[in-house]
């Protein structure tokens, strides 16, 4: 048990549950199209990882909650080749293209 929760990695029925109670959420599946195909949680949206900057045309609304998962969190930014500078490309991506 991590220090005030800290270092805890939350439940997936906690998560699933508290997407569920939020309004006009989208449970979002990053895996890859084919692990997707093999089972994934009811309701979910698939956008493999390797695409995430396609969320912002999928889910223009900016006030949209998203509630991200995977099979494992530690694979995704080796699977995807995005990790952290990845990602920090998408979202300059995002922000230049509202400018």
């Amino acid at each position: 048990m991590g220090l005030f929760g800290f270092g805890e990695k939350p439940s997936i029925n906690d998560s699933v549950k508290l997407c569920k109670e939020t309004p006009s959420a989208v449970l979002l599946d990053v895996r890859d199209a084919d692990e997707f195909a093999t089972g994934h949680i009811p309701g979910a949206v698939n956008l493999p990882l390797s695409r995430i900057c396609e969320a912002e045309d999928r889910f223009p609304d900016a006030d949209t909650p998203l509630f991200v998962y995977c099979l494992s969190g530690a694979q995704q930014p080796r699977r995807s080749g995005l990790g952290g500078d990845g990602l920090h490309q998408c979202q300059e991506h995002r922000r230049h293209s509202k400018l």
